[in-house]
């Protein structure tokens, strides 16, 4: 049995892809985009940066795809080749799959797309549900993972239960409740009109997946043995970013954690903090060499 679209239509669907072709039209270096064939359907991933330079992989959040990295890439591709990857089942080039939440799919997907690669290890960066894939791998491979950079992730504590009670009417509302429902997400940050757009008419046509997210147990978070860098938003009204940051302080110290003042579930202006991050990272790979 075919599994239904993630879109409400052909004609939709085209006009997400077509939008997201015409944002990659600005894409600020040269890139490559690049098909591998995984267990879970063909995965996309837009290739930049040196070949030479060490691998980071990026995973979009929900309900969006790797246009999401445009601002950034420019600046990682300078350190690192840099895989932007367009999760399955979301609203990029990537097969519409979307294997079961509750087990290690989604690990055993990103290893796939690690090995099409040959790559034995990588930096991960992730946001919201790009956050949960990322620990999804980590729990699943820990040793391929470098350095871990959760922003805004799924995973470490439950959703809010009132942004759930919320999207699900929502998303059967047409446009006026796509552009609620971003508007619940971008909270008080100032949302280029270009990004807005885009995100409202992926929100009109696109089918997401409603629901919390499996939470990692402690003990499999007590595995992650890799540097991590944690940041949420202070009035983030998807989840609990404090409970969050908690958890991982508890849990793993020798994570940092950073709680970013009168900010929602968007982070927009944490580039340095990740450079910073990253740059340190990198430091103490060759002393320990």
């Amino acid at each position: 049995m075919k599994n239904p679209s993630i879109y409400d239509s052909p004609e939709g669907k085209r006009l997400v892809i077509s939008a997201y072709e015409a944002i990659l039209q600005h894409w600020p270096i040269p890139y490559q985009l690049m098909k591998i064939p995984t267990t879970y359907g063909e995965t996309t991933a837009i290739v930049s940066g040196a070949d030479d330079l060490p691998a980071l992989i990026l995973l979009h959040g929900s309900s969006s795809n790797s246009a999401m990295w445009i601002g950034d890439v420019e600046a990682l591709s300078m350190h690192y080749r840099v895989f932007a990857v367009d999760i399955i089942g979301e609203c990029g080039f990537s097969a519409e799959s979307r294997p079961d939440h509750k087990s290690d799919h989604y690990g055993v997907w990103l290893e796939e797309v690690m090995m099409h690669f040959n790559l034995m290890r990588a930096t991960v960066i992730g946001n919201s549900l790009g956050g949960w894939m990322s620990l999804q791998l980590a729990k699943y491979r820990p040793n391929r993972i470098i350095a871990l950079v959760l922003l805004a992730p799924s995973g470490l504590a439950p959703a809010r239960l009132s942004f759930v009670l919320k999207a699900i009417p929502l998303t059967l509302m047409g446009s006026w409740g796509a552009n609620k429902l971003n508007q619940i997400v971008y909270g008080q940050e100032k949302i280029p009109e270009e990004a807005r757009g885009f995100g409202n008419l992926i929100m009109k046509h696109f089918k997401p997946r409603i629901g919390s997210l499996p939470v990692l147990t402690d003990s499999e978070l007590k595995k992650l043995k890799m540097p991590i860098l944690y940041i949420g938003g202070e009035k983030d009204t998807l989840l609990h970013s404090q409970d969050s940051a908690k958890r991982l302080q508890q849990l793993l110290p020798h994570a940092i954690t950073r709680i970013v003042p009168n900010t929602g579930h968007v982070l927009i202006h944490e580039q340095r903090t990740i450079l910073n991050f990253l740059d340190k990272c990198r430091a103490d790979k060759k002393t320990d060499v």
